[in-house]
């Protein structure tokens, strides 16, 4: 991947530098996040609520003209995912807060919609409750279901579902994700099954449903600083077995909030290093407690140590993945 990297940043292929630009990523800062989180959902919006074939087009571009017509076709794809995702997501949260909140296993009926984005809510909603969620929709053929399903560490979705085979059309999936397909008329017995395995599971193992967070060392403000996120670079690109290191950073003095976001839902705190003055930001909306910070607030946090680019000026900045 690290050779991958080099090559995009060159900007060689015009498919690649029309996508990087309506992402607004600058080609020198170009890391793993960024085909995580800038590229990859752009191209992955066509097969979800299109064709893939936006994507193969786009890929193969040769042309500045066709590629740059392409990425703005992926683009308003991405957005229109980007919403119909998160109108899922609210309504999931509403709901299970109020039938499921106190269940170790969630099932949300999402109706008839785009089942494209299931999946990714299915995977907000494990991470927010960190409990296995699935999203069922409904399916093209009339009284069934489709069901899309995400996991936490310590509990195999894929386990789960194969001892029931015989309530399913058909299923796969693996550890951390499951997909099925199931008669309408049997979903709460499924539902009933799964939560009945889980309640067993906890009584074996009540620290089931813990989260754990696996952080590197424990730092203070004082000991943050540019050389040192630039040494954590060095172990890039992260991912799946190299993921990025976590730090718990104690007694951050809350400078001054910031709000950031379209809707100003970001939060960015201003603190003091032993270089001056530096940014912790937070573009997790559902971590516990971040609506609640004030300027003054002394915290402890989970965080990553990152580099931010903007106008030709590195920084070092936190990003903010747990209020402790």
């Amino acid at each position: 991947m690290k050779y991958g990297l080099d090559r995009i940043r060159k900007r060689e292929r015009p498919g690649l530098r029309a996508l990087m630009d309506v992402s607004r990523i600058r080609t020198g800062s170009l890391n793993s996040y960024h085909i995580a989180f800038g590229l990859a959902p752009r191209i992955n919006s066509a097969g979800r609520l299109s064709t893939a074939d936006h994507g193969v087009r786009l890929l193969t571009s040769q042309d500045d003209n066709t590629a740059a017509a392409f990425a703005e076709i992926l683009e308003n794809l991405n957005r229109q995912r980007k919403t119909m995702q998160e109108d899922i997501y609210d309504d999931a949260t509403a709901v299970i807060g109020k039938d499921q909140a106190d269940n170790p296993l969630l099932i949300y009926s999402a109706g008839t919609v785009n089942e494209g984005v299931t999946g990714i809510v299915a995977g907000k909603l494990k991470e927010h409750y960190h409990r296995p969620a699935i999203v069922v929709s409904q399916a093209s053929e009339q009284g069934f279901l489709k069901g899309t399903g995400r996991s936490i560490d310590t509990v195999d979705l894929f386990a789960l579902l194969n001892r029931h085979v015989e309530i399913f059309e058909k299923f796969g999936g693996h550890a951390a994700a499951c997909g099925f397909t199931i008669a309408e008329e049997k979903l709460e017995e499924f539902r009933t099954l799964l939560l009945q395995d889980m309640e067993e599971m906890i009584r074996r193992n009540p620290s089931l449903l813990e989260e754990n967070l696996y952080m590197e060392s424990i730092i203070t403000p004082e000991q943050i600083s540019l050389d040192l996120a630039r040494q954590l670079q060095w172990m890039e690109p992260f991912g799946k077995d190299n993921e990025r290191p976590l730090f718990e950073v104690r007694n951050l003095q809350v400078l001054n909030v910031y709000t950031m976001g379209a809707q100003k839902q970001y939060r960015k705190f201003q603190f003091r290093t032993s270089e001056g003055i530096a940014y912790a930001v937070a573009f997790d909306t559902e971590i516990q407690g971040l609506y609640s910070v004030k300027a003054g607030d002394t915290l402890r946090i989970c965080a990553e140590i990152s580099i931010n680019n903007w106008n030709g000026k590195s920084s070092v900045q936190l990003i903010i993945k747990k209020i402790l």
